[in-house]
């Protein structure tokens, strides 16, 4: 059993050790505005960052469904989790779905229509599953979430490009891992709630 244990504690430090590496690349913004758009606004700056979040998919992130929640018995073999917290918003900036460029000049900016498709991640470390993540806060990594958000552009002067490059955004969740009683450390998962779009005009 205590071998058991130590495997299960170095594939934990490994897995964070894999995490760790690849998060680097995360743009991070803790201080995003939840800024809830349903009908198309226009945009003011000539370079500046559009968050366009779905109220639907805001108020989805923070339910828990129950039918999903099970037994903390049954939730992991040695693994708990608790006291999920919303860290702030999050895009990767590496990874754009749509980049794109018009030029000017346009009386009327473009009005464009931004779609994709996109599930919850997670860090998976410190021994986490995603089946311990689910079991724990009643989500699903297998569903698919579809993401739709209209924009209009402000005019585009004669001689200029708009250039812009969108990405899905998401909550950030963090939480707190226990194994055998024993606090472990911090994880994270995250959730679809829109989608960020950089844009300039030069």
């Amino acid at each position: 059993m205590k071998k058991l244990f130590s495997l299960v504690l170095v594939l934990g430090i490994m897995s964070s050790m894999l995490i760790s590496a690849s998060a680097a690349s995360i743009d991070i913004i803790d201080d995003a505005p939840a800024v809830m758009v349903e009908t198309p606004e226009t945009s003011s700056d000539a370079n500046e960052l559009l968050v366009l979040n779905d109220q639907e998919l805001l108020a989805q992130a923070e339910t828990v469904v129950e039918s999903l929640v099970e037994e903390a018995a049954t939730r992991g073999l040695f693994i708990t989790l608790s006291n999920r917290k919303l860290m702030g918003q999050f895009y990767y900036g590496d990874s754009p779905f749509l980049v794109d460029s018009v030029k000017g000049p346009m009386a009327t900016g473009p009005k464009v229509t931004f779609t994709t498709s996109s599930k919850i991640g997670a860090n998976l470390d410190l021994g986490v599953s995603k089946s311990n993540i689910e079991a724990s806060f009643g989500v699903d990594f297998e569903k698919s979430y579809e993401l739709e958000r209209v924009y209009q552009f402000d005019p585009i002067p004669s001689g200029k490009w708009l250039t812009y490059k969108a990405y899905t955004n998401y909550n950030k969740y963090q939480f707190d891992v226990y194994l055998l009683g024993t606090y472990q450390g911090q994880s994270r998962y995250w959730v679809p709630i829109g989608i960020v779009v950089e844009n300039s005009v030069a």
